[in-house]
């Protein structure tokens, strides 16, 4: 029972001229059965990975979650060191996340994991006020070849094709704003990156 996963391809998303936001895809492979969807893409900011471990911690006071890695302002975040140090450790952070069965209870942490649904939105599901599921709201998109030569780029480059059967246009913020389809109208790695079979 393998949970294979990976953050991967940071992508600047500017709010302003002078600010903005970095995302990550999360692919996740997986035959565990706690998983109702075999395979998936998603895309989430730091903000939503904090969000993520302040709610694991409320549910469960006596287990301390995964650390994260520490916050930066926006200059720094655009460091391409930087931004490598943010993706490994995003990645230790769930990868270490998914091996705690009593997280992978937690409805929360599977929609983080397989959906782009909104924080907002997955708190109502944690709240008993929607039943959204998994399955409806998955996706997948492949991995950047790794033979491609790309780099952190600030201004959209062209899209690559993506498994995206749904609208191009997702919710992906606690704020619930609209971003393109991820990554396909916006995106940039510095690097292309391996994953790990894991648990």
């Amino acid at each position: 029972m393998n949970i294979d996963i990976s953050v991967q391809e940071p992508m600047l998303v500017r709010s302003s001229p002078v600010s903005g936001f970095t995302t990550f895809t999360i692919y996740l492979h997986t035959s565990h059965p706690a998983f109702s969807v075999p395979k998936s893409s998603c895309r989430r900011k730091f903000s939503e990975f904090q969000w993520l471990r302040r709610l694991l911690l409320r549910h469960h006071p006596h287990r301390n979650p995964p650390d994260l890695p520490s916050s930066a302002f926006l200059l720094i975040s655009l460091d391409e060191k930087f931004l490598e140090q943010r993706r490994l450790g995003l990645q230790t952070f769930l990868r270490e996340l998914v091996c705690v069965p009593s997280y992978l209870g937690e409805k929360a942490v599977h929609m983080f994991l397989q959906t782009e649904l909104n924080i907002n939105r997955i708190q109502e599901n944690v709240d008993g006020l929607r039943d959204d599921l998994v399955a409806k709201h998955s996706q997948y998109w492949p991995k950047i070849s790794e033979s491609q030569d790309v780099s952190l780029a600030m201004e959209p480059t062209q899209p690559r094709q993506i498994q995206r059967p749904r609208s191009n246009r997702v919710s992906s913020s606690s704020t619930g704003e609209s971003f393109p389809g991820s990554p396909a109208a916006m995106w940039s790695s510095p690097h292309s990156y391996g994953s790990a079979l894991i648990c």
